[in-house]
């Protein structure tokens, strides 16, 4: 099974917020083994609440991590301005 395309737009915005993987997994109370097997996909599932701690952490609004991992798990074409029309995307 593909693990979950969310954890490149986490390593995008926790790389943008000039933080570590482990700074971010004391946050959010996770190891950073975990946050590294998100950042390089191999995570197959993740609970909203964890999503939303992450989201917190990063001071991004969920709706960002979630409207992204939405349409790239549908495939969406994503091209154009990143989240919020700011430019920032991750290369994918």
């Amino acid at each position: 099974m593909e693990g979950l395309p969310i954890g490149r737009w986490v390593n995008h915005w926790r790389t943008r917020r000039k933080l570590t993987l482990q700074i971010l997994a004391d946050r959010i109370g996770t190891s950073k083994g975990w946050l590294e097997k998100l950042s390089a996909a191999t995570v197959d599932w993740i609970k909203l609440s964890i999503i939303t701690e992450i989201a917190e952490a990063l001071e991004i609004d969920i709706a960002i991590l979630l409207d992204l991992a939405r349409a790239l798990v549908l495939g969406s074409n994503l091209t154009g301005a990143g989240p919020r029309g700011t430019g920032d995307r991750p290369s994918l």
